[in-house]
């Protein structure tokens, strides 16, 4: 059964996400993921994009090792990670901007 996750980090950096959404899938893997950054630029990706893109890609997840469990993520006052619904993944996916740089 696939899981999804949202992942909060409180920094004050733009270049990098202030959010994540992760689909999980039951080996830990991670097929999709969506990044949204604070001046509101929402980013998707997923393995099938990836292999397009780049045909030699042989991952099998789009980060590297399994995907922890919610309780390993968090980090009180820097990272807070919650369970989410398939479709509110889903709504978030639908009207996110995919990924087309490297």
């Amino acid at each position: 059964m696939l899981q999804y996750i949202r992942v909060l980090w409180h920094h004050r950096d733009a270049e990098h996400p202030i959010v994540v959404l992760y689909e999980v899938a039951p080996d830990r893997s991670v097929p999709r993921m969506i990044e949204v950054f604070s001046d509101g630029r929402t980013i998707a990706n997923t393995l099938t994009w990836e292999r397009q893109k780049y045909p030699r890609f042989a991952g099998q997840s789009l980060v590297d090792g399994a995907m922890p469990d919610v309780a390993a993520i968090e980090m009180p006052g820097e990272v807070q990670a919650i369970l989410i619904t398939s479709s509110e993944f889903e709504v978030a996916f639908l009207t996110a901007m995919p990924r087309i740089d490297a």
